[in-house]
């Protein structure tokens, strides 16, 4: 289980597409949240070892590290960080698989900003009330 505490304030956003990152971590700076932002698994692995976010968000698909390993690493590594994955008819990874991997929460894509918001709120009050995960 998550260990997230009373607030997110800083949140990776981990996907390829620099439109996606771009689009997304502006709704959620516009909403005071800091953004970090990688293309890689790889990259967000180096970036949550040098920097504090209490919240992941990343897509399944990613170039050289899925995102279920991502999450798994990440769960292992920083229990507390609240992890979402988003997931598409597509994907390999069904939504017990995402949750199963490490992820907290997960979001079918395309995805909206005010989804993403809403999810990240609803974080923050359970994880105050029953530190459990939070459903997509």
């Amino acid at each position: 289980m998550t260990a997230v505490g009373n607030e997110i304030k800083a949140v990776l956003l981990v996907h390829s597409q620099e439109q996606v990152l771009q689009s997304l971590g502006k709704s959620l700076e516009d909403e005071g949240y800091r953004v970090l932002t990688a293309r890689l698994g790889s990259e967000a692995l180096l970036i949550m070892a040098s920097e504090t976010a209490e919240a992941m968000i990343s897509e399944i698909w990613l170039p050289g590290m899925p995102g279920t390993d991502l999450a798994r690493v990440v769960r292992e590594r920083h229990r507390h960080v609240f992890t979402v994955l988003l997931t598409d008819d597509s994907c390999y990874c069904s939504p017990a698989e995402a949750i199963l991997a490490g992820a907290d929460a997960y979001l079918a894509k395309p995805v909206e900003a005010r989804d993403l918001i809403s999810l990240l709120k609803k974080a923050r009050c359970s994880a105050a009330r029953v530190g459990g995960r939070v459903g997509g």
